[in-house]
């Protein structure tokens, strides 16, 4: 009898550490080790952005295999290489990346902003092209913390801004080339709080230079969108300010102070006033900033 509780005891304990492993291993066995999240880098945004925006610009799409591939091997300016082994990603994390970009712009198209720095914060380093009010807006997301919405940028001299007073007024261009937001929309957004404008150019030097005003109004159509400004800022010359205060001039709507209609004589749509110190808008001649500039940007940003 001794011999059988014992045996039994030995059996009961073995039981209980078995029940014990098994409840143990019920409760454990299916956790799944936590994956880091990996966020990429601003210089691999920046990299896959440019690459995906260059595809929707020119309608050649960048495979991903062939950018994981130049990814190795680009180099910055000066000569060194942008990415280091570690950096490098796989084509896989490359075509998520660029499926996620084409989500948000098909969103982006459907949604309507007030401004472009109403983005959200993480996405501000991946759009380019969304509606601001109903009228579609090019968004710069990197220049001094991104957020702009640019109402004039001429590149290539393809588009003519000597026009009418309702093209001006609507907006004209190419949206991913040389372009002219409107006066109308333009107006709405500086009338609903206080904006900034920023104005980037190159110089006859090949220099990047820029002027930032931080009062910046554009009046509505009874005013003829008159033009408030100043608190100048930046190393390119308060050449806006001798403009403060005037009315907006076309081909077919003369309101300068001159004798003659200054949008004729400089093949332009300005504020000007009899004529101007500067106009980014001369279409015949080169643009001009105090002195003939070329690649001039002009955005605004609510502060």
């Amino acid at each position: 009898m001794e011999s059988k509780s014992s045996a039994e005891k030995v059996l009961h304990s073995g039981t209980t550490h078995a029940l014990q492993a098994e409840s143990t291993l019920k409760k454990g066995w299916a956790l799944k080790n936590k994956r880091e999240v990996k966020r990429f880098s601003k210089e691999q945004i920046e990299y896959m952005t440019e690459k995906f925006q260059f595809g929707e610009s020119t309608g050649y799409k960048c495979d991903p295999d062939d950018v994981a591939k130049e990814m190795r091997h680009v180099k910055n300016s000066k000569g060194i290489r942008k990415f280091q082994l570690e950096h490098f990603l796989s084509p896989s994390q490359i075509a998520s990346f660029f499926s996620r970009l084409s989500l948000k712009k098909r969103q982006a198209s459907n949604t309507v902003y007030d401004d472009c720095d109403m983005i959200a914060e993480e996405s501000r380093t991946e759009m380019s092209q969304l509606t601001v009010l109903a009228n579609t807006a090019y968004c710069d997301m990197t220049t001094d913390g991104g957020g702009w919405t640019v109402m004039l940028k001429r590149y290539s001299g393809s588009v003519g801004f000597k026009r009418t007073w309702k093209e001006c007024e609507n907006g004209f261009g190419d949206i991913n080339g040389d372009f002219w937001f409107g006066n109308n929309y333009i107006h709405i957004l500086t009338s609903s709080g206080k904006y900034e404008l920023r104005v980037d150019m190159v110089d006859k030097n090949n220099k990047t230079i820029y002027a930032v005003y931080k009062t910046f109004v554009v009046g509505d159509s009874a005013s003829k969108y008159k033009l408030t400004v100043g608190g100048y800022s930046g190393n390119a010359g308060d050449y806006l300010k001798s403009h403060n205060g005037m009315k907006f001039t076309t081909e077919d709507q003369d309101n300068d102070t001159f004798k003659t209609n200054c949008a004729d004589y400089n093949t332009g749509s300005w504020w000007y006033f009899h004529c101007s110190t500067c106009d980014l808008s001369r279409t015949d001649k080169k643009p001009y900033w105090g002195s003939v500039i070329s690649k001039p940007v002009m955005m605004i940003r609510k502060i």
